[in-house]
């Protein structure tokens, strides 16, 4: 069984994850790993995360966690991804094969943002894990615990509060943007560091602001600073394939780390500005919504157009899951929706009513054995009665009493309307009158009433 201990750290690799919510960008998680406790389940991640392993012999797909989403988050529990093959929990491939068997369950499910391994059963752990949002003790010994959260929880908390749809699926596509070892770039750009000068040959990929920017590292702050905002209107572009060819592996390694490097600096100041924006204006969450809705109409008007649909031929592109959804959402307002006016006495509204009432009468079993012995043309041959159906029909009468009592289709009274009448008979003719007559006396009456009438 799990150890009932804390999960704590052991020094072993970090691994991160850039994670994107929708369209937008919201941070970066770093895990590290249990290697020493669980080193086959631990190496797993790791080169998925890495994606080093290349591509799989079986299914012809890289082993690689990235562009990957998490397909099923429930609040107060988990969210689980890994499914880099499918995306919907039924497939992914361990870097040993299909599957690989359980190590051990020394680490219980004890805190919040645990990394764990979704299985089927005993000994099935392939690519899927799950981050924990709180403590689950009921998974230990049927799960391993191979890893936790040391920076970026809150990002996992923003993951958390992601609206879900059936088989709680996210609404908006939760992605690994990217993944990695941390160790690695720390000892690619110490590998690099010897060919830097070489890099900055190279001109025409764009290393040379970066080359630059390495000597330059003792200088003040301000000029380092100054640097930095340089780099960061700097866009470096993909090389050609003419390009990477005079580059040798290091080099390329080097320069695309430096395009990652590039990319963040960017995603960053792009971050601030947004923050600022969200904190300023209040009005700016509506606003951002407003264009996503009209982002996705967009979309969803090039996505008809190419397929060759109308607005009217629109439900083709419904999922089944979709329209049951969407069907069961009109019945609801439909059956709760008021008559108006003179609907309430049509048929329409007299068979709603019926239907209401049938919901309330007892229903027998099918297949019962009364319901089989019982001859449904007989009748008035059973002298005893229930005493809890005749309190059903006592109760149904007394409350469609209450409920004939309650209801009028007068019309609302305002209080601001002048009072010219002494009853409610008065009242009525009063209106009749003004109906008839008011087009003519309106003038008459309102002299009468200043005292001006001749």
């Amino acid at each position: 069984m799990a150890s009932s201990s804390a999960n704590q750290g052991e020094g072993g690799p970090q691994i991160f994850m850039d994670i994107r919510i929708g369209d937008r960008k919201v941070g970066r998680m770093v895990f590290e790993l249990y290697a020493s406790v669980v080193p086959r389940t631990s190496e797993n991640f790791r080169a998925l995360c890495t994606g080093e392993r290349g591509v799989s012999k079986k299914t012809n797909q890289r082993l690689h966690f990235k562009d990957s989403i998490f397909h099923r988050i429930i609040p107060g529990f988990m969210a689980q991804g890994g499914d880099f093959t499918r995306g919907d929990g039924t497939g992914g491939e361990s870097i040993y094969g299909d599957k690989f068997a359980d190590e051990n369950f020394v680490r219980s499910h004890e805190g919040r943002g645990l990394l764990s391994m979704a299985n089927a059963g005993p000994h099935t752990n392939g690519s899927q894990f799950f981050i924990t949002f709180g403590t689950a003790p009921h998974l230990d010994g049927r799960h391993t615990v191979f890893g936790k959260i040391v920076e970026g929880m809150e990002v996992l908390d923003i993951m958390e509060k992601v609206s879900t749809g059936g088989n709680d699926r996210p609404r908006l596509a939760v992605t690994i943007d990217d993944c990695g070892q941390v160790g690695e770039v720390v000892e690619d750009d110490e590998q690099a560091g010897g060919v830097s000068g070489q890099v900055g040959q190279a001109g025409a990929a764009g290393g040379e602001a970066d080359a630059r920017r390495s000597t330059e590292e003792d200088e003040s702050v301000a000029q380092k600073e100054e640097e930095e905002e340089e780099e960061e209107e700097e866009v470096l572009e993909e090389p050609d394939e003419a390009t990477l060819g005079k580059m040798s592996s290091v080099e390329q390694r080097l320069f695309k780390i430096r395009l990652k490097m590039n990319k963040g600096r960017r995603a960053n100041k792009k971050a601030v500005k947004d923050e600022y924006n969200r904190l300023s204006d209040p009005g700016y969450a509506a606003k951002m919504r407003t264009k996503e809705k009209e982002e996705a109409k967009k979309r969803w008007e090039a996505e008809m157009k190419e397929r060759g649909l109308s607005k009217d031929e629109a439900f083709m592109m419904e999922t089944a899951q979709s329209a049951d959804i969407t069907a069961q959402q009109n019945n609801k307002k439909e059956k709760h929706k008021a008559a108006f006016g003179w609907n309430v006495f049509n048929q329409d509204a007299l068979f709603k009513g019926y239907k209401k009432r049938l919901d309330k009468l007892p229903k027998a079993k099918a297949g019962s054995e009364s319901a089989r012995m019982e001859d449904t043309a007989e009748y008035g041959t059973r002298d005893d009665a229930d005493s809890k159906g005749m309190q059903r029909v006592v109760d149904e009468l007394v409350e469609k009493g209450k409920r004939k009592e309650a209801f009028s289709r007068r019309r609302s009274e305002h209080s601001a309307t002048d009072i010219d009448y002494i009853n409610d008979r008065n009242k009525h003719f009063n209106k009749k009158i003004k109906r008839a007559y008011d087009k003519y006396t309106v003038e008459i009456r309102q002299n009468l009433e200043r005292g001006t009438a001749l």
